[in-house]
């Protein structure tokens, strides 16, 4: 009888072992340290990924590359036939120093003579992402005044859309594809690029230096790699940059205390063109004002707390929406958590909190409100919390407030 019950309650040991990695499995936190300890190191001493192997083509690089399309470069090629494509550029299209030229383009071999042309005849280049619609192609057009596009056969008929809705009409320049023919009213690259008779003696009137602008971007979006665990620190300062905290009056602040990260190197951009509005809202005497709040310790270590536009202004204190969700998710019951300012009759603004709760748990919200109270000085408690199923985020983990406020608030 004493074995029948030890083997039962192994059995439910072992149950209850297995319950409680299948949910640590389905973590991102879990996944990462199995990534990093479990079932990646051999007998030998080999450390193997715990991840399925990639399949590895049979050709050499040059062959992978232009296996599509069928075409390839050399070195020299690519200088002979870029430099071409630059002198017809200023003669042709009479495309002048710091003019954009726009590219719409997939990873095709020509996209390197294109870029290095665009450049080498004083230009800048202004990328489209090849899948955008007419809509914003004509947006991009219009902000960035291209003189010129260069795209495929393909996508022709989305630039004639938008060049329509732009109400603009300029050339447009087609990398011909194995062999097909082009559009009606559009000039092939090849035309250009393999033209011997050209005079290149134009390009000695470009004036560029290494202070002026080469690329003209429009859309960035950053993402947060999965199984990426400390979303606070960000370490020092990169190579030829500098960074300062400054308070909401832009005074700079010490070591250990939060304020706007303001940034100035070589990599930060010239500004918005021709928008002085925008640029005088996004910079402060040279320095690029991030939005983001942070500290730094004596080491140089900085640390992201928040952002300042999400600030929360109470009283004349203000309160960021990051720490009373921190404190939100140290509850007990508490999965998940957002906070956004809402309007007060007295106070300004005040802090209303949505919360996620754990599986299968059920709790008076009061009791989350006076678990923060206890927590945060006065002016920061919450009086004003709302259960939802799930707190709605953009694809990099970022807590879309404005979405929270307009639907609840």
């Amino acid at each position: 009888m004493k074995n029948i019950k030890k083997r039962y309650r192994l059995s439910q040991s072992l149950r209850a072992v297995k319950r409680t990695l299948c949910v640590l499995n389905e973590s991102t936190k879990f996944s990462a340290l199995c990534v990093r300890k479990f079932g990646v190191w051999t007998k030998d001493g080999t450390v193997k990924s715990p991840y399925k192997d990639i399949e590895i083509p049979n050709c050499t690089l040059y062959d992978y590359v232009c296996a599509t399309t069928g075409r390839g470069y050399t070195y020299e090629q690519a200088f002979k036939l870029s430099n071409a494509f630059a002198a017809n550029l200023r003669r042709k299209f009479k495309i002048r120093d710091g003019e954009a030229v726009a590219v719409m383009l997939p990873n095709v071999p020509d996209y390197p003579l294109v870029a290095m042309g665009i450049l080498e005849a004083g230009a800048v280049i202004t990328t489209f992402n090849p899948i955008y619609t007419a809509h914003e192609v004509q947006r991009q057009l219009v902000m960035s005044a291209a003189k010129l596009i260069i795209t495929l056969p393909e996508i022709v008929g989305t630039i004639k859309a938008a060049l329509q809705l732009a109400k603009v009409n300029i050339p447009i320049i087609v990398i011909k594809t194995n062999g097909d023919s082009i559009p009606e009213g559009t000039i092939a690259f090849n035309e250009l690029s393999e033209d011997a008779n050209v005079d290149k003696s134009c390009l000695k009137e470009v004036r560029r230096t290494g202070k002026d602008v080469c690329f003209l971007p429009y859309s960035i979006v950053c993402m947060v790699p999965k199984g990426f665990e400390d979303y606070e620190a960000v370490g020092h300062a990169i190579p030829s940059t500098e960074v300062k905290l400054v308070d909401s009056e832009l005074k700079t602040v010490g070591p250990n205390k939060t304020g706007e990260i303001l940034v100035r190197g070589p990599q930060v951009m010239k500004g918005y063109k021709d928008n002085d509005e925008a640029n005088a809202n996004a910079f402060a005497d040279g320095w690029f004002r991030t939005g983001d709040l942070a500290d730094c310790d004596e080491n140089g270590v900085f640390k992201i707390k928040d952002r300042v536009k999400e600030l929360i202004k109470v009283k004349g204190f203000q309160v960021p929406p990051a720490e009373l969700e921190a404190v939100l998710r140290d509850h007990p019951s508490v999965q998940d958590a957002a906070v956004v300012g809402v309007s007060h009759p007295t106070k300004g603004e005040a802090p209303k909190a949505f919360i996620v709760l754990k599986k299968d748990v059920t709790l008076d919200v009061k009791d989350v409100i006076d678990f923060v109270s206890e927590r945060v000085a006065s002016y920061k408690r919450v009086d004003d919390v709302m259960v939802l199923d799930s707190i709605p985020k953009s694809a990099s983990g970022k807590i879309l407030r404005r979405t929270l406020k307009d639907k609840y608030c």
